[in-house]
């Protein structure tokens, strides 16, 4: 018996000693990645003389993109007509879409004068897994000055970011030192994601306690502040985020309503034969959603939601197409929840691929949408939306439409079925859905849009030469 209470201590002793250790040494890289900062920015004013860029072409932006496999995923499944749509800029004669990350040293020419640049970046498994904050900050400090040597080298006028993103404070590093002028691309709502997530957006680890919750938004804010402040032209892709950026200090007279293009040519893109359709369901009913596969997407919420659903209709399938982080976990939770063989999760698939999925799905159910709720509307698809951020601007419940409560299970659960059962008000809240797209998203809207926010970049200039 003392034996058995010796060993129980000793277990015991053990484990406070590791889990002491552990808090060690997570206070020694926090520490280390405070003072690799502060070292930063003390040779801020050193780095400005060698990469200011002295004449920078004001023809020529960069956008500098936040996920690691964005150059490849683009490469692989998009065509060159999607390509030239997503990132053409209005006003600008070169636009490099570069990622410095994870992907190998590579270059495409995309046509049209737009460029995929992929810079490798180091990268360590012993660092991520013992001093993970300080190696988050040195590899953002090395992408940082790769990136100052990738401008001074084109002579890069302007840098694009989407909001909110892990580049933001690096491109601050970068506007501060090289004088690239920012153009500040605002696609969700950090507030929201914050709700969402629980997870700080800017602040580098979250801090479980009440006190935490209040520096984490504090701290998120003052970036925000910072990068709307720094910026020469802030774009709300629709009106929700726009106004957010708005309350987060973004000036009302250099930020602009601008919706994003989606590509038109999708709906010339022919209809598949549905058993041509690689790993798609051959029969049966479909619920289809297209994402990325990020926890703040809310699939898990899709697949809950679903589940009840196809236990009790054996012909319906879930189809996923997209990729991402959360992947593997939402695997694990249709297989929890007893639905796996009922679901196929297809990875990226290009546009035409979607446009025949699509044809062939009784309902789209999409919880946090972008472009995914254009296409669905110009489309004409039947859809539930969460009644979460920008989708109640095409989604009016009940007439284009339903938008179900993102909190309430049974709540998805109930108008995914009336869709389903009900092809008569399906069909008729497709055909209100796709007026209302199709009006919002008009080609002449969107030129409108573009000429305005974007000329603003170059009224200095055109008034200077008339002076001149």
């Amino acid at each position: 018996m003392i034996e058995i209470i010796s060993a129980f201590s000793k277990y015991n002793m053990n484990k406070f000693v590791l889990h002491l250790f552990k808090k060690v040494l997570r206070a020694f890289d926090v520490l280390l990645k405070l003072l690799l900062e502060i070292l930063f920015i003390l040779f801020i004013p050193f780095l400005r003389l060698i990469y200011k860029v002295a004449s920078p072409n004001k023809n020529i932006i960069c956008l500098v993109k936040r996920y690691q496999d964005t150059i490849e995923r683009h490469n692989t499944h998009s065509n060159i007509n999607f390509l030239r749509t997503t990132f053409r800029r209005q006003g600008f004669n070169k636009v490099i879409v570069l990622c410095v990350g994870n992907g190998d040293n590579s270059t495409y020419d995309w046509g049209e004068e737009i460029m995929g640049v992929n810079i490798n970046l180091f990268y360590s498994i012993t660092l991520q897994n013992f001093l993970p904050h300080f190696y988050n900050s040195l590899r953002d400090i090395c992408a940082s000055i790769i990136t100052l040597r990738f401008i001074k080298k084109n002579k890069i006028g302007f840098l694009e970011t989407d909001f909110p993103s892990n580049t933001i404070i690096r491109i601050i590093r970068l506007n501060l030192i090289s004088g690239a002028k920012i153009i500040v691309k605002v696609i969700g709502n950090m507030d929201l994601i914050y709700n969402q997530t629980k997870f700080p957006i800017f602040f580098p680890f979250k801090i479980k306690t009440k006190i935490g919750n209040f520096i984490h938004k504090q701290y998120d804010s003052l970036v925000a502040f910072l990068i709307f402040n720094l910026a020469s032209l802030i774009i709300g892709v629709n009106r929700n985020n726009f106004e957010n950026a708005l309350s987060k200090g973004a000036e009302f007279n250099k930020s602009f309503l601008v919706r994003v293009d989606f590509y038109r040519q999708m709906l010339k893109e022919p209809i598949l034969i549905r058993k041509k359709l690689k790993n798609f369901p051959s029969s049966g009913r479909v619920i289809l959603t297209w994402s990325r596969l990020y926890k703040d997407m809310m699939i898990d919420k899709v697949l809950i939601s679903v589940s009840v659903l196809l236990k009790k209709n054996r012909d319906l399938n879930l189809v996923i197409i997209g990729d991402g982080p959360e992947k593997d976990d939402l695997v694990k939770l249709a297989s929890n929840l007893g639905i796996l063989k009922q679901c196929y999760f297809l990875g990226f698939k290009p546009r035409s691929y979607i446009r025949s999925a699509a044809h062939y799905s009784n309902v789209i159910c999409l919880p946090y949408s972008g472009l995914s709720l254009i296409e669905a509307g110009i489309m004409k698809c039947a859809v539930v939306a969460f009644d979460y951020e920008w989708n109640s601007e095409l989604v009016v419940d009940g007439y284009s439409g339903f938008l179900a409560d993102s909190r309430n299970i049974e709540d998805i659960k109930t108008k995914l079925e009336k869709l389903l059962l009900d092809k008569k008000i399906s069909r008729s809240m497709s055909e209100n859905l796709f007026k209302i797209t199709n009006n919002l998203f008009s080609k002449d809207s969107l030129l409108r849009q573009n000429n305005l926010a974007y000329g603003s970049l170059f009224a200095d200039k055109k008034n200077n030469k008339k002076k001149s």
